[in-house]
Protein backbone atom coordinates (compact mmCIF):
# COMPACT_ATOMS: atom_id res chain seq x y z
CA UNK A 1 0.00 0.00 0.00
CA UNK A 2 2.86 2.37 0.84
CA UNK A 3 4.35 1.74 -2.61
CA UNK A 4 0.99 2.55 -4.21
CA UNK A 5 0.78 5.91 -2.41
CA UNK A 6 4.38 6.67 -3.38
CA UNK A 7 3.66 5.95 -7.05
CA UNK A 8 0.47 8.02 -6.86
CA UNK A 9 2.38 10.93 -5.37
CA UNK A 10 4.99 10.73 -8.14
CA UNK A 11 2.28 10.60 -10.79
CA UNK A 12 0.59 13.71 -9.36
CA UNK A 13 3.92 15.53 -9.20
CA UNK A 14 4.54 14.77 -12.87
CA UNK A 15 0.99 15.86 -13.74
CA UNK A 16 1.49 19.17 -11.95
CA UNK A 17 4.85 19.72 -13.63
CA UNK A 18 3.27 19.10 -17.03
CA UNK A 19 0.18 21.18 -16.21
CA UNK A 20 -1.50 22.87 -19.14
CA UNK A 21 -0.74 26.41 -18.09
CA UNK A 22 1.01 27.88 -21.14
CA UNK A 23 -1.30 30.29 -23.00
CA UNK A 24 1.12 31.61 -25.63
CA UNK A 25 4.44 33.23 -26.35
CA UNK A 26 6.70 35.25 -28.62
CA UNK A 27 10.43 36.01 -28.94
CA UNK A 28 12.17 39.18 -30.15
CA UNK A 29 15.76 40.26 -30.63
CA UNK A 30 17.44 43.68 -30.73
CA UNK A 31 20.90 44.14 -32.23
CA UNK A 32 23.21 46.03 -29.84
CA UNK A 33 26.38 46.01 -31.96
CA UNK A 34 29.56 43.89 -31.87
CA UNK A 35 27.47 40.70 -32.41
CA UNK A 36 25.57 41.31 -29.15
CA UNK A 37 21.80 40.85 -29.03
CA UNK A 38 19.18 41.69 -26.44
CA UNK A 39 16.73 38.77 -26.42
CA UNK A 40 13.19 39.24 -25.10
CA UNK A 41 10.90 36.29 -24.44
CA UNK A 42 7.27 36.89 -23.47
CA UNK A 43 5.33 33.91 -22.12
CA UNK A 44 1.60 34.03 -21.38
CA UNK A 45 0.14 31.85 -18.61
CA UNK A 46 -3.38 30.69 -17.77
CA UNK A 47 -3.43 31.92 -14.17
CA UNK A 48 -7.09 30.95 -13.74
CA UNK A 49 -6.87 27.23 -14.50
CA UNK A 50 -3.14 26.56 -14.62
CA UNK A 51 -1.27 25.03 -11.71
CA UNK A 52 0.37 27.69 -9.53
CA UNK A 53 3.36 25.42 -8.95
CA UNK A 54 3.77 24.83 -12.71
CA UNK A 55 3.67 28.56 -13.38
CA UNK A 56 6.21 29.14 -10.61
CA UNK A 57 8.50 26.52 -12.15
CA UNK A 58 8.72 28.68 -15.26
CA UNK A 59 10.20 31.62 -13.41
CA UNK A 60 13.44 30.38 -14.97
CA UNK A 61 13.47 29.19 -18.58
CA UNK A 62 16.06 27.80 -21.00
CA UNK A 63 16.57 29.55 -24.34
CA UNK A 64 18.72 27.80 -26.96
CA UNK A 65 20.44 29.10 -30.08
CA UNK A 66 20.82 26.81 -33.11
CA UNK A 67 22.76 27.39 -36.32
CA UNK A 68 21.58 26.62 -39.86
CA UNK A 69 22.63 22.98 -39.41
CA UNK A 70 20.29 22.77 -36.38
CA UNK A 71 23.26 22.33 -34.04
CA UNK A 72 23.07 23.88 -30.58
CA UNK A 73 25.60 26.73 -30.29
CA UNK A 74 24.72 28.00 -26.82
CA UNK A 75 21.88 28.10 -24.30
CA UNK A 76 20.92 30.44 -21.49
CA UNK A 77 18.98 29.97 -18.27
CA UNK A 78 17.01 33.17 -17.82
CA UNK A 79 14.99 34.45 -14.86
CA UNK A 80 11.76 36.27 -15.64
CA UNK A 81 10.44 39.51 -14.24
CA UNK A 82 7.29 39.84 -12.13
CA UNK A 83 4.07 38.39 -13.52
CA UNK A 84 1.78 40.99 -15.11
CA UNK A 85 -1.97 40.34 -15.26
CA UNK A 86 -3.42 41.27 -18.66
CA UNK A 87 -6.02 43.96 -18.05
CA UNK A 88 -6.63 45.38 -21.52
CA UNK A 89 -10.30 45.07 -22.45
CA UNK A 90 -11.08 44.76 -26.14
CA UNK A 91 -14.68 45.89 -25.75
CA UNK A 92 -16.56 48.95 -24.52
CA UNK A 93 -19.74 48.98 -22.44
CA UNK A 94 -19.09 45.50 -21.05
CA UNK A 95 -20.01 44.08 -17.66
CA UNK A 96 -16.61 42.83 -16.37
CA UNK A 97 -16.61 39.00 -16.46
CA UNK A 98 -15.20 36.80 -13.74
CA UNK A 99 -13.23 33.55 -13.93
CA UNK A 100 -10.62 34.72 -16.43
CA UNK A 101 -6.96 35.34 -15.73
CA UNK A 102 -4.02 35.56 -18.13
CA UNK A 103 -0.60 36.69 -16.92
CA UNK A 104 2.58 37.53 -18.79
CA UNK A 105 6.17 37.06 -17.70
CA UNK A 106 8.95 38.81 -19.63
CA UNK A 107 12.50 37.43 -19.79
CA UNK A 108 15.29 39.72 -21.03
CA UNK A 109 18.97 38.85 -21.46
CA UNK A 110 21.98 39.57 -23.68
CA UNK A 111 23.86 37.03 -25.80
CA UNK A 112 26.84 37.25 -28.15
CA UNK A 113 26.34 35.46 -31.46
CA UNK A 114 29.27 35.59 -33.92
CA UNK A 115 28.30 35.99 -37.56
CA UNK A 116 27.35 32.56 -38.92
CA UNK A 117 26.08 31.43 -42.35
CA UNK A 118 22.29 31.17 -42.21
CA UNK A 119 22.10 32.94 -38.86
CA UNK A 120 20.50 31.43 -35.76
CA UNK A 121 17.20 30.30 -34.32
CA UNK A 122 16.44 31.47 -30.76
CA UNK A 123 14.16 28.81 -29.19
CA UNK A 124 12.08 28.20 -26.07
CA UNK A 125 9.93 25.07 -25.62
CA UNK A 126 7.39 23.89 -23.07
CA UNK A 127 4.82 21.17 -22.55
CA UNK A 128 1.92 21.13 -22.39
CA UNK A 129 -0.90 23.10 -23.98
CA UNK A 130 -4.31 23.57 -22.39
CA UNK A 131 -6.51 20.45 -22.44
CA UNK A 132 -9.53 22.70 -23.09
CA UNK A 133 -8.22 23.80 -26.51
CA UNK A 134 -10.82 22.82 -29.09
CA UNK A 135 -9.11 23.43 -32.41
CA UNK A 136 -6.05 21.18 -31.98
CA UNK A 137 -5.67 17.40 -31.89
CA UNK A 138 -4.48 16.12 -28.49
CA UNK A 139 -3.79 19.54 -26.92
CA UNK A 140 -3.02 18.20 -23.44
CA UNK A 141 -0.18 16.03 -24.75
CA UNK A 142 1.53 18.44 -27.13
CA UNK A 143 3.77 21.35 -26.30
CA UNK A 144 4.66 24.66 -27.86
CA UNK A 145 7.78 25.96 -29.55
CA UNK A 146 8.38 29.69 -29.55
CA UNK A 147 11.26 30.85 -31.74
CA UNK A 148 12.57 33.59 -34.00
CA UNK A 149 15.07 33.52 -36.83
CA UNK A 150 18.10 35.80 -36.40
CA UNK A 151 19.54 36.38 -39.89
CA UNK A 152 23.16 36.33 -40.98
CA UNK A 153 24.25 39.95 -40.57
CA UNK A 154 26.92 39.53 -43.27
CA UNK A 155 24.03 39.11 -45.71
CA UNK A 156 21.31 41.39 -44.34
CA UNK A 157 23.30 43.99 -42.44
CA UNK A 158 22.46 44.94 -38.86
CA UNK A 159 18.92 43.95 -37.96
CA UNK A 160 16.43 43.85 -35.09
CA UNK A 161 13.18 41.92 -35.21
CA UNK A 162 9.70 43.47 -35.42
CA UNK A 163 7.90 43.76 -32.07
CA UNK A 164 4.13 43.44 -31.62
CA UNK A 165 2.81 46.65 -30.05
CA UNK A 166 -0.20 45.34 -28.12
CA UNK A 167 -0.62 42.31 -25.86
CA UNK A 168 -3.48 39.98 -26.76
CA UNK A 169 -6.61 40.15 -24.56
CA UNK A 170 -7.47 37.82 -21.69
CA UNK A 171 -10.82 36.86 -23.28
CA UNK A 172 -12.96 37.19 -26.40
CA UNK A 173 -16.74 37.59 -26.38
CA UNK A 174 -18.84 34.95 -28.10
CA UNK A 175 -21.09 36.25 -30.87
CA UNK A 176 -19.58 39.74 -30.96
CA UNK A 177 -17.00 41.24 -33.32
CA UNK A 178 -13.46 40.75 -32.10
CA UNK A 179 -11.17 43.31 -33.68
CA UNK A 180 -7.54 43.31 -32.66
CA UNK A 181 -4.55 45.19 -34.00
CA UNK A 182 -1.51 42.91 -34.33
CA UNK A 183 0.56 45.81 -35.63
CA UNK A 184 4.31 45.52 -35.04
CA UNK A 185 7.04 48.14 -35.09
CA UNK A 186 10.48 47.67 -36.64
CA UNK A 187 13.55 49.65 -35.56
CA UNK A 188 15.13 49.28 -38.99
CA UNK A 189 12.12 50.53 -40.95
CA UNK A 190 11.73 47.27 -42.85
CA UNK A 191 8.50 46.43 -44.67
CA UNK A 192 6.17 44.18 -42.65
CA UNK A 193 3.58 41.73 -43.97
CA UNK A 194 1.13 39.90 -41.68
CA UNK A 195 -0.46 36.48 -42.08
CA UNK A 196 -1.87 33.55 -40.13
CA UNK A 197 0.27 30.45 -39.60
CA UNK A 198 0.03 27.03 -37.97
CA UNK A 199 1.77 27.10 -34.54
CA UNK A 200 4.49 24.62 -33.70
CA UNK A 201 4.49 21.60 -31.44
CA UNK A 202 7.20 21.47 -28.78
CA UNK A 203 8.34 19.60 -25.72
CA UNK A 204 6.51 16.41 -24.75
CA UNK A 205 5.33 14.98 -21.45
CA UNK A 206 8.51 12.95 -20.99
CA UNK A 207 10.60 16.12 -20.96
CA UNK A 208 8.16 18.94 -20.35
CA UNK A 209 10.70 21.69 -19.79
CA UNK A 210 13.85 20.77 -21.78
CA UNK A 211 17.16 22.39 -20.91
CA UNK A 212 18.35 23.16 -23.54
CA UNK A 213 15.36 23.11 -25.94
CA UNK A 214 15.10 20.40 -28.55
CA UNK A 215 16.75 21.11 -31.90
CA UNK A 216 14.91 22.13 -35.09
CA UNK A 217 13.17 21.32 -37.34
CA UNK A 218 9.88 21.92 -35.51
CA UNK A 219 6.67 20.15 -36.48
CA UNK A 220 3.40 22.06 -36.77
CA UNK A 221 0.45 21.20 -34.54
CA UNK A 222 -2.44 19.28 -36.10
CA UNK A 223 -5.74 21.11 -36.53
CA UNK A 224 -8.84 19.37 -35.27
CA UNK A 225 -11.42 19.05 -38.05
CA UNK A 226 -13.15 21.35 -39.08
CA UNK A 227 -10.75 24.01 -37.76
CA UNK A 228 -7.88 25.23 -39.92
CA UNK A 229 -5.02 27.69 -40.09
CA UNK A 230 -7.14 30.24 -41.97
CA UNK A 231 -10.27 29.54 -39.91
CA UNK A 232 -9.14 28.69 -36.36
CA UNK A 233 -12.54 29.58 -34.83
CA UNK A 234 -14.54 27.68 -37.50
CA UNK A 235 -16.75 30.68 -38.22
CA UNK A 236 -18.94 31.23 -41.29
CA UNK A 237 -16.84 34.29 -42.10
CA UNK A 238 -13.31 33.09 -41.46
CA UNK A 239 -10.91 35.08 -39.29
CA UNK A 240 -9.11 37.62 -41.45
CA UNK A 241 -5.93 39.61 -40.98
CA UNK A 242 -4.97 42.56 -43.13
CA UNK A 243 -1.54 41.72 -44.63
CA UNK A 244 -0.49 45.37 -44.67
CA UNK A 245 -1.71 46.53 -41.23
CA UNK A 246 -2.04 43.40 -39.06
CA UNK A 247 -5.66 44.27 -38.21
CA UNK A 248 -7.47 41.03 -37.32
CA UNK A 249 -11.23 40.53 -37.16
CA UNK A 250 -13.64 37.67 -36.51
CA UNK A 251 -17.02 37.03 -34.89
CA UNK A 252 -16.66 33.88 -32.72
CA UNK A 253 -19.68 31.58 -32.77
CA UNK A 254 -18.87 29.12 -30.00
CA UNK A 255 -17.42 28.96 -26.50
CA UNK A 256 -14.03 27.44 -25.81
CA UNK A 257 -10.28 27.90 -26.11
CA UNK A 258 -8.79 28.36 -29.57
CA UNK A 259 -5.15 28.63 -30.63
CA UNK A 260 -4.28 31.20 -33.29
CA UNK A 261 -0.91 31.81 -34.93
CA UNK A 262 0.00 35.27 -36.28
CA UNK A 263 3.22 35.82 -38.19
CA UNK A 264 4.85 39.07 -39.30
CA UNK A 265 7.27 38.74 -42.23
CA UNK A 266 10.09 41.25 -42.50
CA UNK A 267 11.26 42.42 -45.94
CA UNK A 268 14.25 44.60 -46.83
CA UNK A 269 14.57 45.84 -50.41
CA UNK A 270 11.97 43.28 -51.40
CA UNK A 271 13.87 40.35 -49.85
CA UNK A 272 12.46 38.32 -46.94
CA UNK A 273 14.99 38.52 -44.08
CA UNK A 274 13.01 37.30 -41.05
CA UNK A 275 9.76 36.14 -39.49
CA UNK A 276 8.37 36.83 -36.01
CA UNK A 277 5.69 34.55 -34.55
CA UNK A 278 2.93 34.99 -31.98
CA UNK A 279 1.28 31.78 -30.74
CA UNK A 280 -1.68 32.51 -28.44
CA UNK A 281 -4.82 30.79 -27.13
CA UNK A 282 -7.99 32.88 -27.16
CA UNK A 283 -10.59 32.11 -24.50
CA UNK A 284 -14.08 32.71 -25.94
CA UNK A 285 -16.68 33.37 -23.23
CA UNK A 286 -20.23 34.67 -22.93
CA UNK A 287 -20.22 38.41 -22.21
CA UNK A 288 -22.78 40.94 -21.09
CA UNK A 289 -22.92 44.34 -22.77
CA UNK A 290 -24.93 47.48 -22.25
CA UNK A 291 -24.13 48.82 -25.74
CA UNK A 292 -22.50 47.17 -28.77
CA UNK A 293 -21.26 48.60 -32.05
CA UNK A 294 -21.10 45.78 -34.61
CA UNK A 295 -21.45 45.66 -38.37
CA UNK A 296 -20.60 43.36 -41.26
CA UNK A 297 -19.47 43.85 -44.82
CA UNK A 298 -16.87 41.95 -46.86
CA UNK A 299 -13.38 43.41 -46.48
CA UNK A 300 -12.79 43.26 -50.24
CA UNK A 301 -15.33 44.66 -52.72
CA UNK A 302 -15.58 45.01 -56.48
CA UNK A 303 -18.50 47.42 -56.41
CA UNK A 304 -18.36 51.10 -55.45
CA UNK A 305 -21.72 50.74 -53.72
CA UNK A 306 -21.34 49.01 -50.37
CA UNK A 307 -24.11 47.79 -48.06
CA UNK A 308 -23.57 47.45 -44.31
CA UNK A 309 -25.35 44.95 -42.03
CA UNK A 310 -25.87 46.32 -38.52
CA UNK A 311 -25.60 43.84 -35.61
CA UNK A 312 -25.38 46.48 -32.88
CA UNK A 313 -27.16 46.82 -29.55
CA UNK A 314 -28.03 50.51 -29.28
CA UNK A 315 -30.71 53.10 -30.00
CA UNK A 316 -28.80 55.65 -32.12
CA UNK A 317 -26.09 55.25 -34.76
CA UNK A 318 -23.53 57.41 -36.52
CA UNK A 319 -21.61 56.00 -39.49
CA UNK A 320 -18.44 57.46 -40.99
CA UNK A 321 -17.43 55.78 -44.26
CA UNK A 322 -13.79 56.88 -44.10
CA UNK A 323 -13.47 59.24 -47.08
CA UNK A 324 -10.76 61.79 -46.33
CA UNK A 325 -11.28 65.47 -47.10
CA UNK A 326 -15.06 65.45 -46.68
CA UNK A 327 -17.63 65.57 -43.88
CA UNK A 328 -20.57 64.33 -45.96
CA UNK A 329 -19.57 60.64 -45.86
CA UNK A 330 -21.79 59.95 -42.83
CA UNK A 331 -25.17 58.42 -42.07
CA UNK A 332 -27.51 57.91 -39.12
CA UNK A 333 -29.44 55.09 -40.81
CA UNK A 334 -29.62 51.68 -39.16
CA UNK A 335 -28.23 49.79 -42.20
CA UNK A 336 -26.95 52.28 -44.76
CA UNK A 337 -25.66 51.86 -48.29
CA UNK A 338 -22.85 54.13 -49.44
CA UNK A 339 -21.31 54.74 -52.88
CA UNK A 340 -17.59 55.49 -53.01
CA UNK A 341 -16.32 57.73 -55.79
CA UNK A 342 -12.85 56.16 -55.99
CA UNK A 343 -11.17 52.80 -55.60
CA UNK A 344 -8.96 52.28 -52.56
CA UNK A 345 -8.91 51.28 -48.89
CA UNK A 346 -11.22 52.98 -46.38
CA UNK A 347 -11.66 52.69 -42.61
CA UNK A 348 -15.37 52.59 -41.75
CA UNK A 349 -16.46 53.65 -38.25
CA UNK A 350 -19.78 52.98 -36.51
CA UNK A 351 -20.54 54.79 -33.26
CA UNK A 352 -23.44 53.22 -31.36
CA UNK A 353 -25.19 55.17 -28.58
CA UNK A 354 -27.67 54.55 -25.82
CA UNK A 355 -28.45 56.41 -22.61
CA UNK A 356 -25.65 54.77 -20.60
CA UNK A 357 -22.70 54.15 -22.94
CA UNK A 358 -21.12 54.69 -26.34
CA UNK A 359 -19.33 51.98 -28.29
CA UNK A 360 -17.23 52.39 -31.43
CA UNK A 361 -16.28 49.78 -33.99
CA UNK A 362 -14.09 50.11 -37.09
CA UNK A 363 -13.32 47.92 -40.07
CA UNK A 364 -11.26 48.33 -43.22
CA UNK A 365 -12.68 47.74 -46.67
CA UNK A 366 -10.82 47.75 -49.96
CA UNK A 367 -12.59 48.50 -53.23
CA UNK A 368 -11.07 47.20 -56.47
CA UNK A 369 -12.01 47.94 -60.04
CA UNK A 370 -11.49 44.23 -60.71
CA UNK A 371 -9.23 41.40 -59.65
CA UNK A 372 -5.91 41.57 -61.45
CA UNK A 373 -5.63 37.89 -62.25
CA UNK A 374 -5.59 35.90 -65.50
CA UNK A 375 -5.46 32.24 -66.45
CA UNK A 376 -2.44 32.91 -68.67
CA UNK A 377 -1.81 32.75 -72.41
CA UNK A 378 -3.01 29.91 -74.63
CA UNK A 379 -0.12 27.48 -75.05
CA UNK A 380 0.99 24.41 -76.99
CA UNK A 381 3.35 21.74 -75.80
CA UNK A 382 4.32 18.15 -76.43
CA UNK A 383 3.12 14.98 -74.74
CA UNK A 384 5.13 14.39 -71.59
CA UNK A 385 5.97 18.05 -71.08
CA UNK A 386 4.28 20.40 -68.59
CA UNK A 387 3.41 24.08 -68.33
CA UNK A 388 2.63 26.49 -65.47
CA UNK A 389 -0.72 28.26 -65.75
CA UNK A 390 -2.01 31.56 -64.38
CA UNK A 391 -0.65 34.96 -63.43
CA UNK A 392 -1.57 37.27 -60.57
CA UNK A 393 -1.00 40.76 -59.23
CA UNK A 394 -2.90 40.30 -55.97
CA UNK A 395 0.15 40.96 -53.80
CA UNK A 396 -0.55 38.28 -51.18
CA UNK A 397 -4.23 39.13 -50.70
CA UNK A 398 -6.28 36.13 -49.44
CA UNK A 399 -8.07 35.27 -52.68
CA UNK A 400 -9.28 31.73 -53.37
CA UNK A 401 -8.75 30.02 -56.70
CA UNK A 402 -10.50 27.14 -58.45
CA UNK A 403 -9.54 25.65 -61.81
CA UNK A 404 -11.96 23.52 -63.80
CA UNK A 405 -11.54 20.81 -64.85
CA UNK A 406 -8.99 19.60 -62.32
CA UNK A 407 -7.73 16.90 -64.69
CA UNK A 408 -4.04 17.18 -65.41
CA UNK A 409 -3.37 19.89 -62.78
CA UNK A 410 -0.95 19.63 -59.86
CA UNK A 411 -3.38 21.54 -57.60
CA UNK A 412 -6.65 23.09 -58.86
CA UNK A 413 -6.87 25.46 -55.85
CA UNK A 414 -3.71 27.56 -56.37
CA UNK A 415 -3.07 30.46 -58.74
CA UNK A 416 -0.17 28.82 -60.59
CA UNK A 417 -0.78 25.08 -60.97
CA UNK A 418 1.41 22.93 -63.19
CA UNK A 419 -0.58 21.47 -66.11
CA UNK A 420 0.21 18.18 -67.82
CA UNK A 421 -3.04 17.11 -69.52
CA UNK A 422 -3.16 14.06 -71.76
CA UNK A 423 -5.19 15.92 -74.37
CA UNK A 424 -6.02 19.47 -75.41
CA UNK A 425 -7.97 21.09 -72.56
CA UNK A 426 -9.70 24.42 -71.93
CA UNK A 427 -9.19 25.40 -68.30
CA UNK A 428 -11.46 27.90 -66.53
CA UNK A 429 -10.04 29.86 -63.58
CA UNK A 430 -12.39 31.37 -60.98
CA UNK A 431 -10.77 33.76 -58.49
CA UNK A 432 -12.75 35.05 -55.49
CA UNK A 433 -11.87 37.80 -53.01
CA UNK A 434 -14.75 39.09 -50.87
CA UNK A 435 -17.47 40.17 -53.32
CA UNK A 436 -14.97 40.15 -56.19
CA UNK A 437 -15.16 37.28 -58.67
CA UNK A 438 -13.02 37.02 -61.81
CA UNK A 439 -13.12 34.21 -64.37
CA UNK A 440 -10.74 33.60 -67.24
CA UNK A 441 -9.95 30.74 -69.60
CA UNK A 442 -6.81 29.32 -71.13
CA UNK A 443 -6.46 26.67 -73.81
CA UNK A 444 -3.64 24.15 -73.45
CA UNK A 445 -3.05 22.37 -76.75
CA UNK A 446 -1.30 19.00 -76.56
CA UNK A 447 0.59 18.01 -79.69
CA UNK A 448 0.97 14.25 -80.07
CA UNK A 449 3.00 14.58 -83.27
CA UNK A 450 5.08 17.33 -84.90
CA UNK A 451 3.03 20.21 -86.33
CA UNK A 452 4.29 21.84 -89.56
CA UNK A 453 3.56 25.25 -88.03
CA UNK A 454 6.15 24.53 -85.32
CA UNK A 455 9.63 25.87 -85.53
CA UNK A 456 12.38 23.37 -86.29
CA UNK A 457 13.44 23.34 -82.61
CA UNK A 458 9.86 22.70 -81.38
CA UNK A 459 9.32 19.87 -83.88
CA UNK A 460 12.63 18.25 -82.94
CA UNK A 461 11.65 18.47 -79.26
CA UNK A 462 8.33 16.71 -79.87
CA UNK A 463 9.99 14.03 -81.97
CA UNK A 464 12.48 13.40 -79.17
CA UNK A 465 9.61 13.15 -76.65
CA UNK A 466 7.77 10.65 -78.86
CA UNK A 467 10.90 8.51 -79.37
CA UNK A 468 11.33 8.27 -75.60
Amino acid sequence: MKKIFTLLFLFLAIAIGNASHIAGGEIYYKYLGSNNYEITVKIYFDCQNGSASAIASDQEISVGFFNQNNSLITSNLVTGGPAEILTDVNYNCIVPPTGNCVSRVTYVFTVNLPTSPGGYKAVFQRCCRNAAIQNLVGPSTIGATFFTQIPDLSVTGNNSSPVFVKSPPAYVCNGYPFNFDHKATDLDGDSLVYELYTPFDGADQANANPEPPNAPPFLPVTWQTPYAEQNPFNTAAALSINPQTGFMTVIPNGLGVFVVGVKVKEYRNGVLIGETYRDYQYNVINCQFTTVSAFLTPQYQCSNTVSFANNSIATTYLWDFGVSGTTTDTSTAFEPTYTYQNYGTYTVTLIAFDSSCTDTNTAQITIFEELMVTAGNDSSFCVGDEITLGSSQLGGLPATFLWSPATGLSDPTIINPVANPAQTTTYILTATLGTCVKTDTVVVTVNTKPNLSFSFEEAASCLEALIK
